[in-house]
């Protein structure tokens, strides 16, 4: 993935923050978040109602998670997801 705007660690060469602008599919900001979990992903978008894509998003994590497919994220994700 290529993010729209992105922070480095100079340290640990890990992003501190990855900026999305546009669409944004649900198992990209898994994998994301899989990825980079002490990372603070940002998904910007005109006019989004957070809501349109927090609760699918939530949705597909508890069924991952469900399923068996996904550890629960409490126990792993360090990081910070917000919309702007």
């Amino acid at each position: 993935y290529l993010p729209d705007v992105i922070s480095w660690n100079e340290t640990s060469k890990e992003p501190l923050f990855w900026g999305e602008s546009g669409r944004m599919k649900i198992h990209k900001a898994l994998d994301l978040m899989r990825r980079y979990p002490r990372t603070h992903i940002v998904h910007c978008r005109w006019g989004m109602n957070t809501t349109d894509f927090s609760e699918p998003f939530i949705d597909f994590i508890r069924q991952e998670v469900e399923e068996g497919r996904l550890e629960n994220p409490a126990s792993w994700w360090k990081g910070k997801f917000s919309f702007a």
